[in-house]
C-alpha cells in the first residue's frame, strides 16, 4: 500500500488530491493500483467523473456497459460494485441474468 512518504515530491500534490477523502491511503479496489501513479490516477478520475456525471449517456446504459465489461473481463470487484447501482438505475433482474451468462 502506497503512503505519502513513499511518493516522490513532484507527485505529492496529486497524491494528496486523490487521497483527500480516504484519509491519505487507498487500500482497496482499482484505485489502490492506480494511486501508484498519482498523476495518472488524477487524470483518469477526471475522465471517469466526466463520463459518470456530465455525459448525456443515460445512467442505466452506463451501468449496463460497466456490468457487460466487468463480465467480459472477469472482474468480480467491478461487477459487485455496479450490480446494485444497475438495479437502482432501472436494470431488471433479467438484464443482470443475461449479462452474467455472457461469455
Amino acid at each position: 500500500m502506497l503512503t505519502r512518504d513513499r511518493v516522490p515530491a513532484q507527485w505529492r500534490a496529486a497524491f494528496d488530491e486523490e487521497t483527500a477523502t480516504s484519509g491519505g491511503v487507498i487500500a482497496t479496489g482499482p484505485g489502490s493500483v492506480m494511486i501508484n501513479s498519482p498523476e495518472m490516477r488524477r487524470r483518469a478520475n477526471h475522465l471517469a467523473n466526466y463520463l459518470r456525471n456530465e455525459s448525456t449517456l443515460p445512467k442505466k446504459i452506463q451501468e449496463l456497459a460497466m456490468l457487460t465489461t466487468a463480465r467480459a473481463m472477469d472482474c468480480p470487484y467491478i461487477w459487485n460494485a455496479h450490480a446494485a447501482r444497475g438495479r437502482h438505475e432501472g436494470l431488471s433482474t433479467s438484464h443482470h441474468e443475461k449479462v452474467s451468462k455472457f461469455a
